[in-house]
């Protein structure tokens, strides 16, 4: 039988409802990302309510041994804005633990890999759920979830409302498959990831390459080895680009680390499955404690989406 799943990038959206709205607070500590993370996901589960939810979290990740200056710059407190991330952050994973027991006393399951990112997570489970004939939503705000996008797989973003299919890919990214927007990205680099681009190329340029040879590596192949492609007729950055094996090099590099479907992503190791424990009494204690009195207004109502909801209701 053909499933439904709805797979959830858990520190994407727990660092937006950090920041959703104003601060909520239970005594000194801050609640707002517990508070907006459960309502957003009830939405959805709501939206979606044939499907199994599945929350993805961050383990170590992998790229962090392969380059050394990855995501380093998160980490920085050198401007009041970079100080105020950093406070924020720090509030958010003082809640992400109270999230997490949450969703088990709602019944949701919960993965993460020592080794692996979400992004990482998401693309091997929706390609495996996908070739199995199932249906596969994705939830994140993440740009890199774009590349897991593929006939059966869709992802759909909290901020813009929007839902982005193999259909209007091309509509949403100016390029024609995900393949192509993972190029695109190697070869600007990810200032937020502290992947440096390749040089001399930039978004449009990047995108009118994959667009007109279908990669980075079909311009080379094209100019060098079945000299199809006259590099007299190209303009000078492709030029530029195709004698600089320093740039091939990077391109390759980059690839490494921002194609989430890439060779060398290692082997997943130490997966955490946790299907938590569903307590419709439970979680009431937890809404009660943390004064979440809007959710047990009508509380039978709120978690009715939820895995803990629905066997309530089929024993009913």
């Amino acid at each position: 039988m053909r499933k439904t799943y709805l797979i959830v990038d858990g520190n994407s959206l727990g660092h937006r409802a950090q920041n959703m709205g104003g601060i909520l607070t239970l005594g000194t500590m801050q609640v707002q990302a517990i508070y907006n993370f459960l309502q957003t996901l009830r939405g959805y589960a709501l939206k979606h309510s044939m499907a199994i939810p599945i929350v993805l979290w961050d383990g170590i990740g992998w790229r962090h041994t392969r380059h050394i200056g990855y995501k380093s710059s998160r980490e920085k407190t050198d401007t009041p804005a970079q100080q105020k991330q950093a406070e924020m952050r720090k509030h958010y994973q003082k809640q992400r633990p109270l999230i997490q027991q949450a969703l088990g006393f709602l019944g949701v399951t919960q993965v993460q890999a020592q080794n692996m990112e979400a992004d990482d997570l998401a693309a091997i489970m929706a390609d495996l759920y996908a070739d199995q004939g199932h249906l596969v939503t994705l939830l994140s705000e993440d740009r890199d979830w774009l590349q897991i996008i593929r006939n059966g797989v869709a992802l759909e973003r909290p901020v813009s409302k929007d839902r982005i299919s193999i259909t209007n890919f091309e509509e949403v990214t100016e390029v024609p498959t995900p393949a192509m927007y993972a190029e695109v990205k190697a070869m600007m680099g990810d200032r937020g990831d502290d992947i440096d681009p390749i040089g001399g190329i930039g978004a449009k340029r990047a995108t009118e390459l994959v667009k007109a040879y279908g990669s980075f590596h079909g311009l080379l192949h094209g100019v060098m080895i079945d000299k199809t492609i006259d590099p007299a007729g190209l303009p000078k950055y492709l030029r530029d680009l195709v004698a600089s094996e320093e740039k091939a090099l990077a391109f390759d590099f980059n690839m490494s680390l921002v194609d989430l479907r890439h060779p060398a992503r290692p082997a997943v190791e130490n997966m955490q499955i946790n299907a938590g424990a569903p307590s419709d009494e439970h979680f009431r204690q937890f809404c009660e404690t943390l004064l979440f009195n809007s959710f047990l207004n009508n509380f039978g109502d709120w978690i009715a989406p939820f895995p803990v909801g629905k066997t309530q209701a089929l024993a009913a």
